[in-house]
């Protein structure tokens, strides 16, 4: 069987597709007296997905609209953000809320308690639609949407981005430099950041890999395994893997600095029992010295 080349992989596909890497000055400017950086991020999407026709299980086969799915993502913005905010403030521990431009049109007031909170807002598209699937054009619109979205909000331009479901392609990437993006969040394919430069600039890559949509509600047969799925796995279990990543990362980061990258959703981890993995996760990572809660952002800084 003919394959075309984008349907092909092989050992240059990545520099083709993304475009070329440099490291980072990211170790020679690492605090004193810090051993391992704890990036905790929250795609905060709300119930848009809901609106999108065949997307996932907000459509049934007949085209109607799935109101249960729709209330389970309502959560998000009723309840689990709330909470999630309330465990990150107990603890003074500092987040980033990659955020869908349509979620704060919708719900402005809700999402402008992030920044409120000393958190870091960020972007995750307009409409959550799949950077893959858009041409050029309609990716640029997407990029364009979604920063306007977030200002609104914040009162200040975002700097950083993670693609819905990490499809971020190359002229994702150039819609960002465009756009005046230092970071994305998009990248399983390494511990550390590194940048990745394109023919209009350069652009930050942010490790992130640890998803608990991945782990508490995929199979393992899902298309997301690299991400640890287990199929609607228990809290302990959830907990038990995120401590795992992080004992092997803080025993590591005796010789060199380490990132411990995890990935939530408020709709997903902000609910009760689920919550209860979050806290215990924080309190195990306090309990070591040279732990340091960081943003995308204070992180990026010190990359330059």
């Amino acid at each position: 069987m003919t394959m075309l080349a984008s349907e092909t992989w092989g050992p240059h596909s990545w520099e083709e597709t993304f475009g070329t890497t440099a490291p980072t000055r990211l170790l020679d400017n690492w605090p004193q007296r810090t051993r391992l950086a704890v990036l905790l991020t929250f795609d905060t999407q709300g119930d848009i997905d809901a609106a999108r026709p065949n997307y996932q299980t907000t459509m049934r086969r007949d085209g109607s609209i799935n109101y249960v799915d729709q209330m389970e993502r309502q959560y998000e913005i009723k309840a689990g953000l709330k909470r999630i905010l309330r465990i990150l403030g107990e603890y003074g521990v500092k987040a980033t809320f990659p955020t869908c431009g349509s979620t704060a049109d919708w719900y402005p007031d809700v999402i402008r308690a992030i920044p409120e909170a000393g958190h870091e807002l960020a972007v995750h598209s307009y409409a959550h639609w799949p950077m893959h699937q858009m041409d050029e054009a309609a990716l640029r619109e997407e990029v364009d949407r979604a920063t306007a979205a977030i200002e609104r909000v914040s009162g200040e331009r975002p700097r950083g981005w993670r693609s819905p479901q990490y499809t971020t392609t190359g002229p994702t990437l150039d819609a960002l430099i465009e756009a005046g993006y230092q970071w994305d969040a998009s990248y399983p394919n390494d511990d550390l950041p590194f940048w990745i430069e394109r023919p209009n600039g350069r652009i930050l890559a942010l490790p992130s890999c640890m998803d608990d949509s991945n782990m508490y509600l995929m199979p393992v047969s899902s298309y997301t395994t690299h991400a640890g799925g287990n199929f609607y796995a228990s809290p302990q279990h959830v907990l038990n893997s995120w401590r795992c990543e992080f004992d092997v990362l803080y025993k590591e980061s005796a010789d060199e600095p380490r990132i411990c990258s995890i990935t939530m959703h408020p709709r997903v981890s902000g609910r009760p029992f689920r919550s209860w993995a979050l806290e215990h996760f924080i309190q195990h990572a306090l309990a070591h010295p040279g732990v340091w809660f960081a943003t995308c952002g204070e992180l990026a800084a010190l990359c330059v």
